[in-house]
């Protein structure tokens, strides 16, 4: 059983994948070749993410989920979490942020579309 007491408020709200900022790192890439970045690119500026305090809800076109997560720590600048087996380490930036997709080290920017704090 998880405990829920730690929160971060930086999270909460609604947050939607910025197309053109990850799509600019993506393309400075030297070591992906032109059609994986290309395939890379028609997945990113879809996705919707809005975190309530236990609760991260993700909405990608028709489909949709609702996951429950934990903060697992957090500084000035970050938070990781845990959500589905998996930790999440988010990096801010004002209203944004970024993490790394899977092995490939790609990172994937979100902005902030609400604000729920």
């Amino acid at each position: 059983m998880w405990l829920w007491a730690r929160t971060d408020a930086r999270l909460l709200g609604t947050w939607r994948s910025d197309y053109d900022r990850t799509v600019v790192e993506l393309s400075a890439r030297p070591d992906l070749p032109d059609a994986s970045k290309t395939k890379l690119a028609s997945l990113f500026g879809k996705l919707e993410l809005r975190y309530s305090r236990r609760y991260c809800y993700s909405k990608l076109e028709e489909f949709e989920r609702r996951s429950r997560y934990r903060v697992l720590g957090s500084d000035a600048a970050s938070v990781a979490i845990l959500a589905d087996g998996e930790i999440h380490h988010i990096h801010f930036e004002g209203d944004a942020y970024w993490m790394t997709l899977g092995a490939s080290n790609v990172r994937e920017f979100f902005r902030r579309v609400r604000d729920d704090r």
